[in-house]
């Protein structure tokens, strides 16, 4: 298939979060083509592991809550209407566990809970240690307690972003995989088209949504893409087991269950490396990451350390400068809107695909978004913290360092 020679918009990565972009926009009647370097979930989607969390992190700052949650909340109830109406992507509540290992994080949990609950969400349960087990055996004997929410769950990412893209394609979007975007080609800070490894398309308005590959694309925006290492085991059958979140060492760990083939899945940080960019975008392997993943397992899932595993692999996920995502318009770039960043995109790919649609529609959205602005960096120094590659450095480091951001990206 030739690539059309112009598009009203041009969606950049073939994710969940680009796959539901283009199918909310392409069912508003936009006339939408996604450009995809690789496969469809091939990046980030691909190598997560499906969790669909109603409230992701540890913040304590109740506005930055109220908000994340209005999102996660909203996406939650959308992907079960999706999932009715487009066809089955294994999404399950099956619950999920944020388990406390130390009576500082219990502390912590007590203050997250108070928020959450003055924040209207009644369903989020403080859980010790027995009621904890009760839920999932499996898990170690010394833990203190969780953070319990019955309804979330999990997904199969795969299907998710091949039953969106399916559906945008019936609605009249042009869905392109193989075609790499070279270049955003604008004219006096005005969006014209891109420039892909195909030829040239021009577009009114392009959305980059490319998660950990976005500052690439997009230099104004600062993105850390951050190296992760996954394992999955046979299946289990009869296991209790949910999608958790606990800290194994200075490292937080997560794990879930997948929905159809019955295996556990688990995954974290991998080790810190040279503090270069470019090698966290390397997808191969290592024998020791291997061996780390393993010892998670037997570590933390006791039960499961003889079971055995159907593969491990690495995937690029991203954060941005403060943990929270950039979703809206670039400063200073008409026509150019980025939806990238997420540490969590399965809790917020079906939401932010109407979120943008209604950005290029309506040039506006209902959901508060003051925490993705973008521009919320602008003029402000961007500091990163020596080896940013996991949620609670990160979390921690802006925190502290919330008053003092810089421009000059370590990274690089």
């Amino acid at each position: 298939m030739r690539i059309p020679q112009e598009t009203e918009v041009i969606v950049i990565g073939g994710g969940a979060m680009g796959t539901s972009i283009a199918y909310h926009l392409a069912k508003e009647g936009v006339d939408t083509v996604l450009f995809e370097w690789r496969n469809l979930a091939s990046g980030a989607t691909g190598r997560c592991g499906g969790m669909v969390v109603q409230l992701y992190g540890r913040s304590l700052n109740i506005e930055k809550t109220r908000e994340r949650l209005a999102l996660t909340q909203e996406n939650h109830r959308m992907l079960q209407e999706m999932q009715t109406e487009l066809g089955d992507f294994e999404f399950r509540k099956r619950g999920l566990l944020d388990v406390a290992v130390d009576e500082e994080e219990w502390e912590l949990f007590k203050k997250l809970v108070k928020i959450q609950r003055k924040l209207g969400d009644d369903e989020i349960e403080l859980l010790d240690r027995k009621q904890t087990l009760e839920v999932m055996p499996t898990l170690p004997e010394n833990i203190i307690g969780s953070r319990y929410r019955a309804s979330d769950g999990n997904l199969n990412p795969f299907k998710l972003t091949h039953v969106l893209a399916q559906a945008a394609k019936r609605y009249g979007a042009a869905i392109l995989p193989q075609t790499k975007v070279e270049q955003v080609i604008e004219d006096q800070g005005k969006i014209k088209g891109v420039k892909t490894s195909r030829g040239q398309t021009k577009a009114k308005w392009v959305i980059n949504a490319t998660n950990g590959w976005a500052s690439l694309v997009t230099r104004e925006i600062d993105i850390a893409p951050v190296r992760e290492i996954a394992m999955i085991t046979e299946r289990v059958p009869g296991l209790r087991c949910c999608p958790f979140e606990i800290r194994c060492g200075e490292e937080f760990v997560f794990g879930t269950t997948q929905a159809a083939t019955g295996g556990v899945l688990i995954g974290g940080p991998a080790p810190p490396h040279v503090n270069k960019r470019a090698y966290y975008y390397d997808e191969r392997i290592t024998l020791s990451e291997a061996s780390k993943c393993a010892n998670w397992f037997s570590t933390l899932l006791r039960p499961l350390k003889s079971i055995g595993v159907i593969r491990c692999w690495v995937g690029t996920m991203a954060f941005a400068p403060d943990g929270i995502p950039h979703i809206g318009f670039v400063p200073g770039k008409e026509g150019l809107i980025i939806a990238a960043g997420f540490a969590a995109g399965m809790s917020q790919a079906a939401v932010v695909g109407k979120i943008v649609a209604d950005y290029v529609i309506r040039g506006e959205t209902s959901f508060p978004m003051k925490i993705y602005d973008p521009a919320r960096f602008l003029g402000k120094r961007i500091e990163w913290p020596p080896y940013p590659w996991d949620l609670g450095t990160l979390h921690s480091f802006f925190e502290q360092k919330e008053s003092s951001i810089s421009l000059q990206n370590s990274l690089e």
